[in-house]
């Protein structure tokens, strides 16, 4: 398949079949790389150093926002459902003035981050995550949840709610990466 892209160009990396649709926005494509068989599809919005390693997918209408000196990494089978937010930096509201055109000692405080996404991932429609949020492998976030800052979701942990909490069933990690494996020897033909 080939690339789709408003200005392919410009991006830092671009791999093989990549999609991304014509309405997707990104303030800063000198910092995104894209690999291969990744999707970004319309509506979508980015505003940070961004990676996508394989197999990655984002949905329609999701925002990945923290400005250039932020940073949002996908690992291979892992995505975002429809309007997920990733804000990989936040203004102080408390004792500042949050305002991005006032020099930053007005702004003191402000968390500028990052977001770790391990592989195989998902982040549920309508979830917010905000900065230094790790994903181990397989953690999965349900619809509408918030992770806050400065968290570690368990690996192979399915989470929900407001703040997300792990319920009790965990997902089946073997039967994930068994499938995985023979994806991968599918290619290989």
């Amino acid at each position: 398949m080939e690339n789709i892209f408003f200005d392919q160009g410009k991006l830092k990396s671009c791999g093989k079949n990549v999609v991304i649709g014509k309405t997707a926005n990104v303030r800063y494509p000198e910092l995104v790389e894209i690999g291969d068989n990744c999707r970004i599809d319309d509506f979508t919005y980015i505003s940070t150093a961004l990676k996508l390693t394989r197999h990655c997918h984002i949905a329609t209408h999701c925002s990945i926002t923290g400005g250039r000196n932020s940073y949002v990494e996908f690992g291979d089978f892992s995505g975002l459902a429809p309007a997920v937010n990733l804000v990989a930096a936040s203004e102080n509201y408390r004792s500042a003035i949050p305002n991005i055109f006032l020099p930053l000692k007005y702004r003191e405080g402000q968390v500028v981050g990052k977001i770790m996404i391990a592989d195989h991932c998902v982040l549920g429609t309508g979830s917010t995550v905000l900065p230094n949020v790790t994903f181990q492998e397989g953690s999965i976030l349900g619809a509408n949840a918030l992770v806050l800052s400065d968290t570690t979701l368990d690996a192979w942990t399915i989470y929900v709610g407001n703040p997300a909490r792990a319920v009790a069933k965990k997902r089946d990690r073997e039967h994930v990466l068994m499938l995985a494996k023979e994806y991968y020897e599918e290619l290989k033909g």
